[in-house]
């Protein structure tokens, strides 16, 4: 009787260095999940709020779209970028001009639907003074524009222009 007490005292102990040992795992884990996805919330917020880092005056293109892309969506971005790249170096090394392609979906980009009426993927140019979007303008015709890189970057360019004139 007292081999088989001590037996169930061994077996009981190593079952409790178990579970005490999985718990410990489940809280690493858990806080290495907390860590990450704080970390990536708040380079979300960061580039959401990025407005908050012109005191000035600046020109912000914003891409909005969904997490679900279309083809079409997605050339759309990839125009919009290389055109702002190819004739606005100046600008965006000044940082008088930032392209920044948001997923409306998110939680932290959800407000720009309503502050810029948004109803579907939009290629957007703010005028940025104080910290505050102060004028904008919704680039509709991209739409139209996408399969003739020349009219795109034409409606593009003369779009953006019209912003940095501004400034």
């Amino acid at each position: 009787m007292n081999e088989l007490s001590h037996n169930n005292k061994n077996i009981n102990n190593i079952a409790k260095q178990i579970i005490t040992a999985i718990l410990s795992i489940f809280i690493i884990i858990s806080i290495f999940y907390f860590i990450i996805t704080t970390v990536k919330k708040d380079n979300n917020l960061q580039k959401s709020s990025s407005i908050a880092n012109f005191q000035n005056a600046a020109v912000m293109v914003y891409y909005f779209h969904r997490t679900s892309r279309c083809n079409t969506c997605i050339t759309i971005e990839k125009l919009s970028h290389e055109v702002i790249q190819n004739n606005f170096k100046n600008e965006l090394q000044l940082n008088k001009l930032k392209f920044i392609p948001l997923n409306i979906e998110l939680n932290e980009n959800k407000h720009f639907v309503q502050d810029l009426n948004l109803s579907f993927n939009s290629l957007i140019v703010t005028l940025i003074r104080n910290s505050k979007i102060v004028k904008y303008k919704n680039l509709e015709d991209v739409w139209n524009y996408y399969e003739d890189k020349e009219k795109f970057a034409s409606y593009v360019i003369e779009n953006i222009k019209i912003y940095l004139d501004e400034i």
